[in-house]
């Protein structure tokens, strides 16, 4: 449910937590997370207001190069609460045909940007060549594709946690079974340490 390494180490400096506090910072960006799951404070309502920021193609640029953590930059601010589990940067956003949005407060995100790394080359292109190698030798694959900015290109994968109807999207549940696994081996760990 939450960012790794080296994203939620900056998400953490931004939004002064430590970097053990777990609870902080799902109190802080738990507004949209995977499946049905949003973590709202005490005396908060669950009501969706369906509310979303544009994103500038100058941000989208700055970010697709992998220069900046968007994450980071992002979470945390405005009622921006966003939660992704993993250390590649990446961002849940609202898309509508070739415009960007930041979902606010706990309104659902439709898909999520991948961006470059300097860590890995050509990260969103072959994030979105082997999807599509996958779905050619028949398996259930995500939709996948790639955006192109100023500046490099943004994998763009549609969410498959969200369910459309009558243009209104809400969140699927949904377990991901390795990050419960290991979770909960660390709980073990934690356990009988």
């Amino acid at each position: 449910m939450l960012p790794e390494e080296a994203i939620r180490k900056r998400t953490c400096e931004k939004l002064g937590i430590s970097v053990g506090n777990h609870y902080e910072l799902l109190k802080r960006i738990g507004g949209d997370c995977a499946g049905a799951l949003t973590i709202l404070p005490e005396g908060k309502s669950p009501i969706r207001k369906d509310e979303y920021k544009p994103i500038s193609q100058e941000q989208l640029a700055g970010w697709s190069r992998g220069d900046q953590f968007a994450f980071a930059e992002v979470a945390g601010e405005e009622e921006v609460r966003l939660s992704l589990a993993g250390a590649q940067d990446k961002l849940p956003v609202k898309v509508d045909g070739n415009e960007f949005f930041l979902p606010m407060g706990n309104s659902p995100s439709t898909h999520i940007l991948k961006f470059a790394s300097h860590y890995f080359s050509h990260l969103p292109e072959n994030e979105t060549f082997t999807t599509m190698l996958g779905r050619a030798a028949g398996v259930e694959t995500v939709e996948i594709s790639l955006y192109q900015t100023s500046k490099s290109r943004i994998a763009v994968v549609e969410r498959y946690d969200r369910i459309e109807a009558d243009g209104a999207y809400s969140r699927a549940h949904q377990e991901d079974f390795c990050q419960s696994v290991y979770s909960g081996s660390n709980l073990m760990l934690a356990k009988w340490s």
